[in-house]
């Protein structure tokens, strides 16, 4: 009864003096909660308002890709059709205008195959030839019109369409910008809009205009010399009409800028182009660049119609309807206004977490008063909003959208996260080199998931790195350890990699090559560390490495300049730098050594000893392959002289490699015969390897040099690579007496499958033009037997022994010579 009684007692009093307690400390508070809600207010304002311009900046940003793309899906038929037609006139050898005319004349009469955007397509030759083909209205399939230069007089041109007399006209071709462009570019490129003033209503506008585009390109004979230039006209409706259909009331304005000045605008239905050189090298804002479709320079801006671009207005009924909801609620509940004050700080600290993009606590602010409570529950899904965005962000900014694994702004900063610590860290790179075929044949989701399962491999093998995708063929590794990358742990993950890719009756054999680079120095940052690696990766292709290729600085960044001189190599010669190495070729069914083949080593002062394939291609380019080439000859010779008379019952080959250049001097035939006077070799005994594009053939000084080996008698091997990438000419020139097969033709044939059939093909065709097999790089005994019964005669490789001197070569053709007798070889 007593606690009843002092209940109703209190609830009296608070009647009676509840007014004066809310008139002295509920009006003071709700004062200072209206300032402070209208600070949280303006806060969330003008954090909206950022917002609302970031989203806007954006979105132009992203339409402006997307118009990007398109525009260059509207070019992209001109570009890969002007590539094909130069690919089709380099596959026919053409050497003249006629020919390239001749292909003119085959895409006229059938015009299905040029793209519908092509209004005009001309060559015109070196000579001053030209011959132009173009349609008389844009909408033609065909190509009515025809302008070509009379046969003797290129100054005359002639004019004809079926609407018209033929026209004869003074013709100039030297004169014509997109000719000279052409010649003195030599590469494919894409000329300004500009108006072209003629009679007729092709690519007619509305504005009385006449605005079109040229996609140039240079064609080359086989000699590498330009026979002229081909050009194809796209008139500017067709980007007009796409731009034009772009916008509305969510774009407002479109305008793609081009490097010369031009700006092609659509802003209200109507489109323009105007100059304005001033905005060459302006900043435009969000500007997306057309770079990846050719057009060099050009750039789209979007700008976004009001409804997108406008700024978020104050919400004053809103920020009203909340004033008098609290200022009521305080009045009725002053007594609990204790209760109010710290849900109210809570509610402040989340806000400016939210507004500060802290978003990792989340937001609890435990109250009896409803709008408060509503305020922080949308606060809470406003964060929970914008953490996933900010997430889903920053997993777009670090990671491949597509496989999901880290792209190089994620290896980086995972990098930035390893190099402060204790120990080596090492970037591996790994390529797949025959990631177009695989593409082409089967794909690029079978290459996305055969890469997924080589990275489940990496990681099984080197435990501990990160991975990471660079591209789509391009697999990077950062490896932290005590002392770096184990050297056999390596060969192992790359055979492990190399293992054959099988998934829903797909077999793959990838083609790898494998590059490390060392960090440097505490600071060294991760583009400084992939450049390194991305250099060891050439020369892991370029050599075609079975193992990683580490980086060497000294080696692959001065060793070029050291061999681009003009010196006489001829003193290196004298100065006994060169040596001349063997390595044993074999039998494969029986294993006795029966040929050797020769390479050199350059004992450089300075870089020590360095492989042939580093500094032949430079010889070659400069000549000095003539004096070393004669070298390599005269040593082999030698050699072969003194094998003779170790062992005069014996019979063994010499293989020599030949380059062009060697080919190419009138005295070859000569000084061979001269090197073959002295030591007394029989040309049967001696085979000259052909390793490059024997469609060289074509050249008639080549052919001649070939033919008088075969004449004299020395015997002719041409690789598997070149036999592949030459013409039929060219490969039925001559009769060869051997094939080399590369190791990446008879890879994975230790176990049944389709490479083994490829491989059995390859040698078909070589026995039935009566050649011999030689299968290079065999580095373990598993394949012998698979080569054998595929048709290869003979091997080299690790397997067999390395490249050595004279001596070592013939110390090891004691060990094997031993195994075929009972009694010593000599």
């Amino acid at each position: 009864m007593e606690t009843d009684s002092g209940k109703s007692l209190d609830t009296s009093r608070q009647r009676i003096f509840g007014v004066p307690v809310v008139a002295v400390i509920g009006l003071p508070l709700l004062a200072l909660l209206i300032v402070l809600f209208l600070g949280f207010s303006l806060i969330l304002q003008t954090q909206r308002t950022d917002l609302t311009k970031t989203y806007a900046d954006r979105t132009a940003e992203f339409l402006a890709r997307d118009i990007a793309n398109q525009l260059g899906h509207l070019v992209t038929p001109l570009e890969e059709y002007a590539d094909a037609f130069a690919s089709r006139v380099k596959a026919a050898g053409c050497s003249n205008a006629e020919c390239v005319f001749s292909f003119i004349e085959a895409d006229r009469a059938t015009p299905e195959r040029v793209p519908i955007q092509v209004s005009v397509l001309r060559f015109g030759a070196s000579n001053g030839h030209l011959l132009s083909v173009f349609k008389i209205k844009e909408t033609d399939r065909d190509f009515k019109g025809q302008g070509k230069t009379q046969s003797d007089n290129p100054s005359r041109l002639l004019v004809t369409r079926p609407d018209r007399p033929m026209q004869e006209r003074d013709f100039n071709l030297f004169e014509r910008g997109w000719y000279r462009g052409g010649i003195v570019g030599r590469t494919p490129t894409w000329s300004a809009p500009y108006v072209v003033n003629n009679t007729s209503d092709l690519c007619a506008s509305t504005q009385g205009s006449v605005w079109t585009m040229t996609r140039v390109l240079p064609i080359f004979g086989p000699d590498r010399k330009p026979l002229g230039v081909l050009a194809l006209d796209m008139c500017v409706n067709r980007i007009s009409a796409f731009l034009s259909s772009a916008t509305g009331n969510t774009v407002q304005e479109i305008s793609v800028f081009t490097p010369s000045g031009e700006e092609l605008s659509v802003s209200g239905g109507q489109f323009t182009i105007g100059r304005d050189t001033s905005k060459i090298s302006a900043d435009l804002g969000n500007a997306v660049s057309l770079d990846k479709f050719d057009l060099k320079g050009w750039r789209v801006v979007v700008t976004l119609g009001d409804e997108l671009s406008a700024k978020a207005d104050w919400d004053w009924y809103y920020t009203a309807v909340c004033l008098i909801g609290l200022a009521i609620s305080i009045a009725l509940t002053a007594w609990a206004a204790s209760f109010v004050v710290n849900p109210l700080m809570r509610l402040s600290r989340a806000v400016t977490d939210v507004g500060n993009l802290n978003l990792d606590t989340p937001i609890s602010v435990p109250t009896n008063i409803r709008e408060v409570g509503l305020l922080a529950s949308v606060i809470e899904r406003m964060r929970l909003v914008l953490q996933r965005n900010q997430t889903r962000l920053e997993f777009l900014a670090y990671h491949d959208p597509a496989s999901g694994f880290l792209n190089q702004a994620g290896l980086v900063k995972e990098y930035d996260l390893l190099v402060g610590k204790e120990g080596q860290i090492d970037l591996i790179l790994i390529k797949i080199c025959n990631y177009h075929q695989i593409a082409s044949i089967f794909g690029d989701e079978v290459l996305a998931r055969m890469i997924s399962s080589k990275i489940d491999k990496l990681q099984a093998t080197l435990a501990g790195g990160v991975v990471g995708c660079l591209n789509n063929n391009l697999i990077a590794y950062i490896y932290p350890s005590d002392e770096g990358v184990d050297i056999p742990l390596m060969r192992k993950m790359l055979a492990e990699m190399r293992l054959p890719y099988e998934n829903e009756g797909i077999r793959i054999s990838p083609v790898i090559a494998c590059s490390v680079a060392q960090k440097q120095g505490q600071i060294e940052p991760f583009g400084s560390l992939l450049r390194r690696a991305n250099g060891a990766m050439y020369h892991a292709e370029d050599t075609k490495s079975e193992d990683a290729v580490w980086h060497n600085s000294a080696l692959i960044q001065d060793l070029r300049a050291a061999l681009d001189f003009g010196g006489d190599i001829t003193r290196a010669i004298g100065r006994g730098e060169f040596s001349v190495r063997y390595r044993p070729v074999v039998d494969l069914r029986t294993g006795r050594i029966c040929e050797a083949h020769t390479s050199v080593i350059w004992h450089h002062p300075e870089f020590g000893d360095i492989k042939s394939h580093k500094f032949i291609p430079i010889f070659e380019q400069n000549g000095s392959i003539l004096h070393l080439g004669l070298f390599i000859m005269s040593r082999a010779f030698e050699f072969l002289h003194n094998f003779k008379k170790y062992y005069p019952d014996n019979k063994l080959l010499i293989g020599i490699k030949l380059s062009f250049p060697q080919l190419m001097d009138p005295l070859f035939i000569e000084r061979i015969r001269e090197l073959q006077a002295e030591w007394g070799v029989n040309a049967s005994e001696v085979n000259f390897i052909i390793s490059q594009n024997i469609a060289m053939l074509d050249d008639q000084q080549i052919f001649r040099v070939m033919r008088r080996l075969r004449d004299i008698g020395f015997r002719l091997i041409v690789d598997q690579f070149a036999m592949s990438h030459s013409t039929v000419n060219g490969a039925m020139a001559l009769q060869y007496d051997g094939m080399m097969i590369g190791s990446e033709a008879y890879r994975n044939i230790d176990q049944p499958g389709p490479e083994r059939v490829i491989l059995s093909a390859v040698c078909e065709l070589a026995g039935k033009l009566d050649m011999e097999r030689i299968a290079v790089g065999i580095d373990t005994h598993a394949i012998i037997e698979p080569l054998v019964k595929c048709g290869c005669n003979f091997g080299r490789g690790p397997w067999f022994g390395h490249s050595g001197s004279e001596q070592e070569f013939l110390s090891r053709y004691d060990e094997n010579a031993a195994m075929f007798s009972n009694e010593p070889a000599h």
